[in-house]
């Protein structure tokens, strides 16, 4: 005659192991491309705020130092932006003039679209108005404007930004 164990054997089987195992795989397929592309956002939005902060910085320097501030941006693949005590520093290599540069190396996946010159005053207004664009590989895009009186702001001009409004 055959006992009955006293504690029944507790825990997962092989096949079911594999079933879970299989069912995290086609979740987690599903939720990649979404993952990629809010990553993608992140980056742009990265970017474009990065640049805004550099501009409030280089308008509080100038007002510090009594003196103008440049903020430019070069587009192109190696693309940068950099502030600096002269209009012409070049934010690609390190020069003395230059205070601080950021590269495309920082925000990867991101383009600038377009060159800025910004010179802001030592009262804190901007020479010019400028602005310049941000695009991500979903094709997102981000504007940063700074206006005459040296104040910089962003706009979407494509993509659903809710934080910022359409340019």
């Amino acid at each position: 005659m055959r006992h009955a164990p006293k504690h029944p054997a507790t825990g997962l089987t092989l096949l079911e192991l594999v079933i879970c195992v299989a069912v995290l795989a086609v979740l987690g397929m599903l939720a990649l491309p979404g993952l990629g592309a809010q990553i993608e956002r992140q980056r742009l939005r990265n970017a474009a705020q990065t640049l805004l902060g550099d501009i409030t910085e280089a308008r509080f320097l100038a007002a510090q130092r009594g003196q103008p501030v440049h903020v430019q941006a070069q587009d192109g693949p190696q693309w940068c932006w950099g502030i600096s005590m002269s209009s012409g520093c070049d934010c690609a290599t390190a020069q003395a003039c230059r205070i601080h540069a950021v590269d495309a190396a920082s925000h990867p996946g991101i383009r600038l679209l377009q060159p800025m010159a910004v010179q802001m005053q030592a009262a804190g207004e901007a020479l010019a108005a400028a602005s310049t664009t941000f695009e991500s590989a979903q094709g997102d895009r981000l504007r940063v404007d700074v206006s005459p009186q040296g104040r910089p702001r962003i706009c979407a001009l494509s993509g659903n930004w809710p934080q910022w409004p359409a340019c």
